[in-house]
C-alpha cells in the first residue's frame, strides 16, 4: 500500500496544492493578509477567496524553512513543506517516505507529539507532508518551541513559535478549522 506522505508528489491535486502554496507564500500582495511583525518568527499569508492560508519560518539555526498550511479543498488537515535543509538526519532519495514527528513544547514544558511522514522530492530538494491532524495547529498556537525529529529521535530542526498564535488565528479564519 502506498504511503499517504507520498501523495503530495504522486497525486496531481496535492502536487498542485503545494505549488499554489509556494506561490501564495511568495506573493503576499493583492488580496492577501500578511504579517511580519517585529520580533515574530512566523510570517503568514492567506488567499481567503480560495480558502488557503499558510505560515512559514526559518529554523533557529537559520538552516531550514518550514511551511505549514491549510487548504479548504483538501479538508480538515495540515500540509506543507520543509526546505533548505542540508543536515544528515533525513533521507534524500526521491519519493522516499521519512518518519518525522512534530514536537511542540509549551510554557509549562508539556510536549505534544504529532508523528507522520515527509516525502522527499529531488527536483526541489525538499520534503512535502500532508495529513497531519488539526490538533497540530492548536498546539502550534499555544506552543513556545517546535522540534522536528526523525524516526531515530534525532533533532532535524527547531523553531521558535513567536507569531504562531497569529498565524493559527489566520488559518482558523480562512479555513474554518
Amino acid at each position: 500500500m502506498e504511503s499517504i506522505a507520498c501523495l503530495p508528489w504522486r497525486s496531481s491535486m496535492l502536487r498542485a496544492f503545494l505549488i499554489i502554496l509556494s506561490f501564495l507564500l511568495i506573493d503576499v500582495t493583492g488580496g492577501s493578509a500578511t504579517a511580519a511583525e517585529n520580533g515574530k518568527t512566523w510570517q503568514f499569508s492567506s488567499k481567503k477567496a480560495i480558502g488557503i492560508a499558510g505560515a512559514w519560518a526559518s529554523a533557529a539555526d537559520g538552516k531550514s524553512r518550514l511551511d505549514i498550511s491549510c487548504n479548504t479543498r483538501l479538508g480538515k488537515t495540515v500540509a506543507g513543506s520543509f526546505n533548505d535543509y542540508t543536515g544528515p538526519a533525513l533521507s534524500r532519495i526521491d519519493g522516499d517516505d521519512e518518519s518525522v514527528t512534530f514536537e511542540i513544547i509549551n510554557a509549562n514544558q508539556k510536549v505534544a507529539s504529532f508523528p507522520g511522514k515527509f516525502a522527499y522530492y529531488a527536483p526541489d530538494k525538499g520534503w512535502g507532508y500532508s495529513n497531519y491532524p488539526i490538533a497540530l495547529l492548536d498546539a502550534f498556537e499555544h506552543g513556545d518551541k517546535l522540534t522536528l525529529r526523525n524516526s531515530k529521535g534525532t533533532i532535524v530542526a527547531e523553531y521558535d513559535l513567536k507569531g504562531a498564535a497569529q498565524a493559527r488565528a489566520l488559518m482558523r479564519d480562512v479555513c474554518g478549522f
